[in-house]
């Protein structure tokens, strides 16, 4: 403790007294803390972008993608894994990860951490969350929920299998269980991995994803009530479980969470890939093998399980990967995946997520097609190859019958962190038309000036050594005449009130210049206007009775947009339709008015009958 205030005393000594600002002073109490390794707040606790790219230093200058960087990728991981018991004891619970659930899986922002946990952290404490009652993060439930320390996971005022230790990427795959002992996952590092173990919400675990893989739920929309994961929590929607929208899996149903979840999910499983990427027979002595885990777009059927020896020399895997890869992208990392990423790594388990520090690395590691390098000097991890192309009157706008000329032309080429300049003979250029998308000049030599018609033109220089290396920039030359025209001669000046109003039939039409294309329908959005207020028309909707307005927009190849406003009438229309609907309500009425008297009347006359017959 002694030397940290005389650390801290000589960082004040070579910082000015007077601080011109308050960025400054936060800069000092920051440069204090740093000093001094106090922690107050969670987010002292996240690693540094510096720190972050220290743990995979071993992959510094190397190019990897595939199965190489997924095996490299592995030997990081593997250092200082220590294994979370299942279900061992702490003195606290009866389980260590469920208690763990309670750091890495805790809303930080609804439950903070309390002076009493800083004061167990900034005191060297490796076990600080002390805190009975917190939110928590539960996949396939929308919001954070409030848990209490004692009746997580017990049968507690009906508490009981409401909440799960769910592992993501199912333990059916490769880890369930080993010589017969259906428990032995409980033994083993990858079955007990908090990287792959979330709390999420128990009927959804056991009776919606179960071990399905994941994947896009094909016509969500008209899925069964058996077939949609409602929250034991607060009973919403939380997942989804039906036929793959994904063509290439067949063999059975996937499950699709919501899509706060989507994103943490597809980094999850490919974390496991990582980790597990090989095959090894006695990491650490274990007693049992750790699997080798595969991902596809066609992933093993999830009839029955699978012991961590079957995935030596057989091809089981999981998915659906293209989907995956799809939420990797649609739902980027958040704060608090962030965070439970460094809890994990600091206190719990000793490793790290390398897809949640770096995203794009999944594209590297699954995507064979990718054009990312692996480069951590890039702060997210990854570059492209890329061609710059600079000349002398460089520009986007050039007026008619102007001459492009490329004096003082060079290219350089920048590939995995290296600049190079390469010569004017290994480079060539098409110009395209932008319109037309066609080819105007191919190969060209651009030692001579080149000349063009007024219109809109695509410039690609490519690098012949690697033709996936490309500079391309977009120009105009002159003033080309632009035109858009709507066709809308089949839309009517007044609809009926009754009936759904059909826009399917608008289509269109641009020209610039000579040339013309058609604008489909798909192409054109249409926005109903009504007193002021603007939303997207759905097609085939009826309107009240008044007066609307159409706004139909068409967003061009350039990305100029195209408006035209046109007005309709909703009312009442006596075309035959019409005239049916008001004689079945004419009929329905008179009927509902003249049966109670006609009712009367039958038993009036029965009763006058029976007096009759009662003399």
């Amino acid at each position: 403790m002694k030397k940290v205030f005389i650390l801290s005393l000589s960082l004040l000594s070579i910082i000015p007294i007077s601080l011109s600002s308050t960025n400054e002073y936060n800069t000092l109490q920051k440069a204090i803390k740093k000093a001094s390794n106090q922690v107050d707040s969670i987010d002292d606790l996240k690693e540094s972008d510096e720190e972050i790219r220290a743990y995979y230093q071993d992959l510094e200058g190397k190019d990897l993608k595939g199965d190489e960087f997924l095996s490299a990728l592995q030997d990081i991981l593997e250092k200082n894994h220590t294994k979370c018991d299942y279900s061992g004891t702490t003195g606290r619970k009866s389980s260590p990860s469920w208690d763990s659930y309670l750091l890495a899986d805790r809303n930080f922002t609804l439950s903070p951490i309390t002076d009493e946990e800083l004061d167990l952290i900034n005191s060297g404490e490796t076990y600080w969350w002390s805190t009975d009652q917190v939110y928590c993060n539960v996949l396939y439930e929308p919001e954070p929920y409030l848990f209490d320390r004692d009746y997580v996971n017990k049968n507690v005022d009906g508490h009981k299998d409401m909440v799960d230790r769910e592992h993501i990427y199912p333990k059916s795959y490769g880890f369930n269980g080993a010589n017969g002992n259906n428990d032995a996952y409980k033994d083993m590092i990858a079955g007990c991995d908090m990287h792959n173990l979330h709390m999420g919400e128990g009927e959804t675990n056991q009776h919606i994803h179960s071990n399905l893989p994941y994947g896009n739920v094909k016509n969500k929309e008209s899925l069964g009530e058996d077939n949609i994961g409602y929250s034991t929590l607060s009973g919403e929607i939380g997942s989804y479980r039906g036929e793959a929208l994904s063509n290439e899996y067949t063999a059975s149903e996937v499950i699709e969470p919501i899509d706060k979840d989507k994103g943490d999910i597809a980094r999850s499983i490919f974390y496991m890939a990582a980790r597990y990427h090989d095959y090894d027979n006695n990491f650490n002595n274990e007693e049992y093998p750790t699997p080798r885990l595969l991902l596809s777009d066609n992933p093993t059927a999830p009839e029955g399980t699978h012991e961590p020896q079957e995935t030596e020399n057989t091809d089981i895997s999981y998915g659906i990967l293209s989907d995956l890869l799809e939420w990797n992208e649609l739902d980027s990392v958040t704060n608090d995946e962030e965070i439970r990423n460094d809890l994990v790594y600091k206190y719990i388990q000793g490793n790290r997520n390398p897809f949640i520090d770096y995203p794009l690395w999944a594209d590297l590691a699954f995507n064979p097609e990718t054009d990312y390098h692996l480069d951590l000097s890039s702060p997210n991890g990854v570059s492209k190859d890329s061609l710059t192309v600079i000349y002398d009157n460089q520009k986007e706008n050039y007026e008619s019958d102007e001459e492009i000329t490329f004096n003082n032309i060079s290219f350089t080429y920048k590939s995995n962190g290296e600049t190079i300049t390469i010569p004017n003979n290994e480079i060539t250029l098409n110009v395209t038309n932008s319109f037309t998308e066609s080819i105007v000049k191919e190969n060209y030599d651009f030692t001579n000036s080149l000349s063009l018609d007024d219109g809109y033109y695509t410039l690609t220089f490519t690098y012949t050594v690697d033709a996936s290396v490309n500079f391309s920039y977009d120009i105009k030359v002159g003033n080309p005449n632009k035109i858009v025209t709507f066709n809308t001669s089949n839309i009517k000046d007044k609809y009926n009130f009754l009936l759904p109003i059909d826009l399917s039939s608008i289509t269109g039409t641009i020209t610039v210049g000579r040339d013309s294309k058609p604008i489909t329908n798909e192409e054109i959005s249409i926005n109903l206007i009504n007193d002021g207020t603007t939303s997207e028309f759905e097609n085939n909707q009826a309107l009240p009775i008044g007066e609307y307005e159409l706004q139909l927009s068409y967003t061009d190849f350039t990305n100029e947009i195209h408006t035209q406003i046109i007005t309709i009438n909703s009312g009442i229309v006596f075309d035959t339709i019409t005239i049916a609907i008001i004689v079945i309500a004419v009929v329905i009425l008179l009927l509902i008015i003249f049966i109670p008297v006609i009712r009367k009347k039958i038993k009036k006359k029965k009763k006058k009958s029976k007096s009759k017959k009662n003399r």
